[in-house]
C-alpha cells in the first residue's frame, strides 16, 4: 500500500447543518459515531463558550505530496485471517482522521491530518487512492480523494454536503451523497469528478450507496418506507427494490465479494448488531448478537471474514470475525474510537 499522508485545509463561510442533519438522519443506530462528529465539529470551532480550539497544521499547495506515516504501533491480527489492508476512520490523533491499518504485519499508519471530519474512506480497485468526504466547522463535507502520489484533489467543491462515496469496481466513476436538491439523494460522477448528475429521486433520505461486484447494481440506505431499510437498485437508478422492511433501522450494508450477499447493521433486536441477508431476500442471520454496539461491517477480499466496528471493549474498536459470525477476535486497541472500515486486498 503505498499511498501517502495528506495534508490540507480549506475554509468557506458556512458551518456544520449537515453534520447536524445526518445526525438526525440516520437515528439511533448511529448515536455514538454522530454525536462524536458533532462534538468534535463544536469543539474546532470554540464550543459554545469558545474555550477549546483544533488549530489545522500548515497546509500545503494542492496537489503537494507530503510525507509517508511511520507505522505506529502493533495490533492484533490473527494467524488465519486474510491479508490486505483496512482503511478506517479514527480520532486517535485528535479530530476524526483516516488511518491504514496492515492485515499481514498489524502495523498502523495515519493518512490524513486534517483538522476537522474526515470520514468513510473507500481503498480504490487498484490501491493507489483512497476515496472519502471531509468536513470542517467552517466546511461543508465534500468528496476527498488521496493519490498513491502523496497528492489530493477534490472531486466536489460547491456550497452543499456531499458524503459517503463509493467507488466503481472498475474505479471509473464514484458514487456518493449529495443534498444539493434539498434532501440526501445518491448522485454519480466519473473519477475526476466530471458529469455530477442525480442517480435517484427518492422520497427520504437515501444514504450509504454501495456499487455491487460486478457493477450491475448498488445497495443503499433510505428512510423511503418511514424507516431506515436496505434498498437496491441498477446502477443508473432504476429497478429500486427494498429489500429489508422492519421497523428497526437496517443501515449501511455491504456486499459479499461475490455479490450474493449483504452484511449490514440493526438494531431490530434491541441493540446494533451485524446481520447478513441474501441479495435475494430471506436467510437472515444476525452474525454479533451481543449487548454492544456491533457497526459497519466489511467483508475481506476472499469472503471469508467481516470487519467491522465494536464498543464491546468500552470505546469503538475494529474487530473481525468469520463470515458466519465465529471466532471475533479485536484488531485494534485504542483509548479513540475506530470505526467504518474497509477492507482492501492490497498490502
Amino acid at each position: 500500500m503505498m499511498i501517502q499522508s495528506l495534508d490540507c485545509d480549506r475554509c468557506v463561510e458556512n458551518d456544520v447543518a449537515v453534520l447536524t442533519e445526518v445526525n438526525m438522519t440516520l437515528r439511533i443506530s448511529w448515536r455514538g459515531l454522530l454525536a462524536g462528529l458533532l462534538m468534535l465539529a463544536l469543539a474546532a470551532c470554540g464550543g459554545s463558550d469558545g474555550a477549546h480550539e483544533i488549530v489545522a497544521p500548515p497546509a500545503p499547495e494542492r496537489g503537494a505530496p507530503t510525507a509517508t506515516p511511520e507505522s505506529s504501533g502493533a495490533e492484533r491480527v490473527g494467524a488465519d485471517v486474510p491479508g490486505g489492508t483496512i482503511v478506517f476512520m479514527s480520532n486517535r490523533a485528535g479530530p476524526d482522521n483516516l488511518f491504514l491499518l496492515s492485515m499481514s504485519d498489524g502495523t498502523v499508519g495515519q493518512l490524513t491530518t486534517l483538522a476537522g471530519v474526515d470520514g468513510f474512506p473507500r481503498m480504490s480497485p487498484n490501491g493507489d487512492e483512497v476515496v472519502y468526504h471531509s468536513g470542517t466547522p467552517a466546511l461543508l463535507p465534500e468528496i476527498v480523494v488521496v493519490e498513491a502520489s502523496g497528492s489530493f484533489r477534490w472531486l466536489t467543491e460547491n456550497e452543499f454536503g456531499d458524503l459517503m462515496p463509493d467507488w466503481s469496481p472498475d474505479g471509473r466513476r464514484v458514487v456518493f451523497v449529495s443534498d444539493r436538491d434539498g434532501d440526501f439523494e445518491i448522485y454519480m460522477m466519473d473519477a475526476d469528478g466530471a458529469n455530477q448528475r442525480q442517480l435517484l429521486a427518492h422520497p427520504g433520505a437515501d444514504l450509504f450507496p454501495r456499487w455491487s461486484p460486478d457493477g450491475t447494481q448498488i445497495v443503499f440506505t433510505s428512510d423511503a418506507g418511514g424507516n431506515n431499510d436496505i434498498y437496491v437498485m441498477t446502477q443508473d437508478g432504476r429497478d429500486v427494490r427494498r429489500l429489508t422492511e422492519n421497523p428497526a433501522s437496517d443501515e449501511a450494508a455491504e456486499w459479499s465479494p461475490d455479490g450474493t450477499r449483504l452484511a449490514f447493521t440493526s438494531d431490530r433486536d434491541g441493540d446494533a448488531d451485524v446481520y447478513v441477508v441474501s441479495v435475494a431476500g430471506g436467510n437472515l442471520v444476525n452474525l454479533t448478537d451481543s449487548p454492544a454496539f456491533d457497526s459497519f461491517p466489511s467483508w475481506s477480499p476472499d469472503g471469508s471474514h467481516i470487519a467491522f466496528s465494536s464498543d464491546r471493549t468500552g470505546n469503538d474498536e475494529l474487530w473481525v470475525m468469520r463470515a458466519d459470525g465465529a471466532e471475533p477476535l479485536l484488531l485494534t486497541s485504542s483509548p479513540a474510537r475506530d470505526t467504518a472500515p474497509h477492507w482492501s486486498s492490497i498490502e
